[in-house]
């Protein structure tokens, strides 16, 4: 449970080898997402998937990680990987138009909400300085943000949240 987090670990939501958000909510005991929305106030106003990645940013952990079929509130259809199973994986593709800046901002406003800007590389900001936040985090490089396994382009991604981002997410291009 995120309040039982220490700083030094990583949060996420989900993974390439789980179910989406949505579909775990179909999927799951249905005392297991009993406790989710009570534990996380989960609501259909907010979005069960909004609810699910504000608690994993709201953690204290030093990383969040959130898988992009979770932020666009996909379900099933869209899971990545399905282990033990040979067959029909690593297929699925965000569709052209998905990645809007509504949602940009959305992701941009929730991220400064938590605390979870961009600082320097290594340097440890107090409180004061990051929204109640502290934290220390390592550069990013943008080589790694720009391809995927099979060279797929990110390069829309990035020019949608560049602006909305702006001074919020610096990414470290090794230059």
């Amino acid at each position: 449970m995120p309040h039982t987090y220490e700083r030094n670990c990583v949060c996420y939501v989900g993974t390439h080898d789980n179910a989406p958000v949505l579909a775990w909510r179909e999927e799951a005991d249905a005392a297991d997402v009993a406790v989710a929305e009570r534990y996380l106030g989960l609501n259909d106003a907010e979005g069960f998937h909004w609810g699910m990645i504000r608690g994993g940013m709201s953690s204290v952990a030093n990383l969040f990680v959130a898988q992009l079929q979770d932020i666009l509130g996909l379900g099933a259809e869209s899971r990545m990987n399905t282990p033990g199973v040979s067959g029909g994986n690593w297929r699925w593709r965000t569709v052209q138009g998905a990645l809007t800046l509504e949602l940009a901002e959305k992701l941009a406003s929730m991220t400064r909400l938590y605390g979870r800007e961009r600082i320097s590389p290594g340097h440890a900001c107090s409180a004061a300085e990051n929204g109640g936040h502290p934290r220390r985090q390592a550069p990013v490089r943008a080589e790694r943000l720009m391809k995927s396994r099979k060279g797929i382009r990110l390069k829309i991604w990035r020019r949608i949240f560049r602006d909305a981002l702006d001074g919020i997410v610096k990414i470290d291009t090794g230059r």
